[in-house]
């Protein structure tokens, strides 16, 4: 009897092994396979064979950028969103407006976050489609460092019966900041951070620099940007 026992406990305990290392197997051949996504598939350039044609027929939109530039889908989502990026190897995508990434984003439904606050101007970029809204946000020495493109014109002269943009879908485009500072100030007086208040009057300021060579690239992006 004694030696049956210990037989049914090594036959257990063998067979707890092999099931454990299955699983170990299963998970390792069959997890990175599913987590994978497939890369976006993209076509060159007609206008320039050093750029990518990225076309969206769901959302109904082209958009070109350089080859060495990555894009990122996410469209299963309430809140889809299409990434253009310059790779940044400690930020994953997908990114939101508020990532610190220079990137063109496109949120066709909008997001569920905060607006960004700072000091903006009207935009001076030319697009090409109708847009009831485009601003540049500027650092203190006038430089744009961000842009922010609402599609509702557009949205509302959509002439089939199924409209995919949300009224409050935008474009976004940011170049990172080096040197980042802020301040607030009131009435032409800074006072402290804590106590800023951009919602009644207080004005909320960034300083620092900006690659011109990358916001020209964006801004090239941008203008290549057109519904179909």
């Amino acid at each position: 009897m004694k030696i049956l026992k210990k037989l049914n406990k090594k036959i257990l305990y063998y067979s707890g092994v092999f099931l454990f290392s299955a699983i170990l197997i299963f998970i390792g051949y069959n997890f990175p396979q599913n987590s994978q996504k497939a890369e976006v598939e993209v076509e060159i350039s007609e206008n320039n064979p050093s750029w990518n044609l990225y076309t969206n027929t769901e959302y109904r939109f082209s958009i070109e950028f350089p080859s060495d530039w990555k894009i990122h889908e996410e469209l299963e989502t309430d809140n889809p969103i299409i990434n253009i990026y310059l790779l940044d190897t400690n930020i994953k995508p997908p990114f939101d407006h508020f990532a610190d990434i220079n990137n063109i984003s496109i949120f066709p439904k909008g997001l569920q976050t905060k607006a960004v606050i700072g000091e903006y101007q009207k935009a001076e970029l030319d697009f090409n489609f109708k847009s009831d809204k485009a601003i540049d946000y500027i650092l203190e020495d006038g430089s744009v460092w961000a842009t922010y493109i609402s599609v509702w014109a557009t949205y509302i002269s959509f002439d089939s019966s199924k409209k995919p943009w949300k009224p409050w879908g935008f474009i976004w485009a940011k170049s990172t900041i080096d040197d980042l500072n802020y301040k607030c100030v009131r009435a032409g007086f800074e006072i402290s951070l804590n106590e800023c208040n951009p919602f009644e009057g207080d004005e909320f300021i960034r300083s620092g620099s900006t690659n011109i060579e990358i916001r020209k690239i964006e801004e090239e992006i941008i203008s290549s940007f057109k519904f179909i």
